[in-house]
């Protein structure tokens, strides 16, 4: 199975498709955007850490981030839930001006921004390391005296 992080949580965004079931018996997370079956079979431990979490909250897993917004941005900015099946709970918790997400998938998936950002500081601290080793006259760039 393969999942693509720009497209977490959209319609058919595993590789083969599966549907999210957030009413069934059997489903761990109850998402309405994210299937058991995009869960890391690999090990036990994932699909136990999803369960044991949505058990002792005694609810499923809620997470608003704020939007950005711009001058192509609603005001306000509500997501429609009128297609999910789980009885009106994410219109419930789904805040004004957030984008809602409700599964712990997600919280994992978003890592992968952070890390996406932080790229150009990895080359800076490479080339850093890199030419104040080899080169005595570029560390005069990046000394801290004053």
């Amino acid at each position: 199975m393969s999942i693509s992080f720009p497209s977490l949580g959209t319609p058919d965004f595993t590789s083969p498709s599966y549907e999210p079931h957030p009413d069934g018996d059997s489903n761990s997370g109850c998402s309405i955007f994210f299937p058991d079956e995009a869960i890391y079979a690999g090990h036990p431990r994932f699909r136990n850490l999803v369960r044991n979490i949505k058990q002792r909250r005694g609810e499923k897993v809620v997470i608003n981030v704020p939007i950005y917004k711009d001058i192509n941005t609603p005001n306000p900015y509500q997501e429609n839930f009128a297609q999910a099946k789980d009885g009106g709970q994410s219109a419930l918790a789904a805040k004004p001006d957030h984008i809602y997400m409700d599964h712990m998938g997600f919280g994992m998936g978003c890592c992968c921004l952070q890390v996406t950002f932080q790229v150009i500081f990895f080359f800076f601290f490479l080339f850093k390391i890199y030419f104040c080793r080899k080169r005595k006259f570029v560390s005069l760039f990046f000394s801290h005296k004053k």
